[in-house]
């Protein structure tokens, strides 16, 4: 039977619901006549997900069968972050007084080096950089009065990704944490991936040096 209130037909009511955010990420457009496949990708900006299935069927002609839309094998997967830093290589990090507390604790006959810290806001992902400097890098710093601005890209070593649930306490193991023998100090920067105002942001750590000699 030909329903008037079906499709884009004027009569249908307007959707009264709440207004759909910004934020909303939305797979690409499909005008599919047989099964097809659905994918949007997105960083969760809360700890609760919100999964929305649209469609928008034509308005058929009276003499035409209704084209029915089914959904089916609906499915949420966590995925890794999609590059192996939480920061761009170009990336300043500047200081971000809501992480704090940074402790690095370094067992040089187990090869491992323990990192912790806090934020102040939970976190969804953290991850550790880090550096070695010998006797001339650590005497060209203090010459230049301390002052360095400093990137992702100057750290050559990183931990992987740890991936948390609304944390906002944070603990790093480096594994096979082997100073070179030249190394006089270690450089540690703290990373943690966090939500504030409804954007997703990497925070970091003031730089902590510790002595190796």
């Amino acid at each position: 039977k030909y329903d008037e209130g079906v499709g884009d037909d004027p009569k249908t009511p307007q959707y009264d619901g709440p207004d759909i955010p910004e934020s909303t990420v939305w797979s690409p457009y499909h005008d599919y006549s047989k099964w097809g496949r659905f994918e949007v990708r997105a960083e969760a900006r809360s700890p609760v997900i919100t999964v929305i299935l649209y469609c928008a069927p034509d308005q058929r002609p009276a003499t035409k069968p209704i084209y029915e839309m089914n959904w089916d094998s609906v499915r949420l997967t966590e995925i890794p972050y999609p590059e192996a830093r939480l920061a761009g290589d170009g990336v300043k990090l500047e200081p971000d007084k809501r992480i704090r507390d940074l402790v690095v604790n370094v067992q040089s006959g187990e090869g491992t080096a323990q990192v912790t810290w806090g934020t102040k806001i939970p976190a969804g992902a953290s991850q550790v950089l880090y550096r070695f400097n010998d006797s001339q890098s650590v005497s060209a710093r203090a010459n230049a009065g301390g002052k360095e601005t400093l990137r992702c890209s100057d750290f050559p070593f990183a931990s992987p990704v740890l991936y948390e649930s609304s944390r906002k306490r944070h603990w790093v193991t480096l594994e096979d944490f082997r100073p070179p023998e030249a190394a006089v100090e270690l450089e540690v920067v703290a990373l943690s991936r966090v939500c504030v105002e409804g954007e997703c942001k990497t925070l970091a750590s003031p730089v902590l040096r510790v002595k190796l000699k």
